[in-house]
């Protein structure tokens, strides 16, 4: 009974210090807690997120046409889940079929298809307004941008409405590709020389255009000093204030005897060491063909 009587007890003062805490909220003027949104724009924990140990679902086999995937973007409604498979030389999209539990057809509603403009396509993303899809395609040394199709929401046009190439551009191998969120520009990573490039997107009247030669390069000179080399992934931040980059350490090119001279240049400028050429040598293609993975 005594024991029933303290845990009564502690539960009053408890549920008073919270009416306490409630009221003194209330009372804070609408000005302290613009100040508090200021100082602390970022909350310290938005939420607890937790995964099962198996995938509620999984889209393999034939019938989903992936061939070697590499990159993958959702639509800001959820719509819409695209993928980008590198050793096939398309582009597959997949609508969701449970509104549900947000589970997506295992067949693709769409493809796209392109020998050169999607040679060994390494990463795709989706503007916010979910009407452009950005492919960057490694070896063909480019980014195409297609438009959803007005007469087929789930897919896009077969034929990019623009597609970012040449000396001017500044890409070299890209790897990685993003929107800005507020739709400003599109930030993309190379894996050789340029690092990262940025283009315009301007909007018009009757649309939009994207400008082809970038804005700004964080060159690779500027990310060697950071010990950054070859960015692969890329993101923007939800309130576009940041610019995340991915790297690996070392090229990975179909021409090793290219990447070898690049290196040996570097290694006499006295930018990496002998032990980074040797990594160089062990992550090549080359090396796996000669000596087994």
């Amino acid at each position: 009974m005594i024991e029933n009587q303290y845990v009564r007890s502690s539960l009053r003062r408890v549920r008073k210090r919270l009416r306490a805490s409630l009221h003194k909220a209330r009372e804070v003027p609408p000005a302290s807690l613009r100040k508090a949104r200021e100082l602390f724009p970022y909350p310290r924990v938005w939420a607890v997120i937790s995964a099962t140990r198996r995938p509620s679902a999984s889209i393999t086999g034939r019938h989903t046409a992936l061939v070697r995937p590499e990159g993958l973007a959702f639509s800001g409604t959820g719509d819409l889940m695209v993928v980008s498979n590198s050793d096939g030389n398309t582009v597959t999209i997949y609508s969701r079929g449970d509104e549900l539990q947000g589970f997506f057809h295992g067949e693709p509603c769409g493809m796209l298809t392109d020998a050169i403009k999607l040679n060994f396509v390494h990463d795709v993303a989706l503007s916010p307004c979910g009407k452009m899809l950005a492919v960057a395609a490694r070896e063909d040394h480019s980014v195409s941008i297609f438009m959803r199709s007005k007469t087929q929401p789930n897919t896009f046009e077969a034929k990019p409405a623009w597609t970012i190439r040449g000396v001017a551009s500044r890409l070299r191998f890209p790897a990685g590709v993003s929107f800005h969120p507020g739709g400003e520009c599109l930030a993309v990573t190379n894996r050789q020389n340029s690092g990262i490039t940025l283009f315009r997107i301007r909007r018009e009247r009757d649309g939009c255009s994207i400008d082809f030669v970038p804005f700004q390069t964080i060159s690779e000179s500027d990310l060697l000093p950071l010990g950054l080399a070859a960015p692969h992934g890329v993101t923007f931040s939800p309130d576009g204030a940041f610019l995340m980059a991915t790297h690996k350490r070392f090229y990975k090119t179909r021409n090793p005897d290219g990447a070898y001279l690049n290196y040996l240049d570097r290694l006499d400028r006295g930018e990496i060491t002998l032990g980074d050429l040797a990594n160089a040598f062990i992550n090549a293609a080359e090396y796996r063909q000669r000596f087994g993975p």
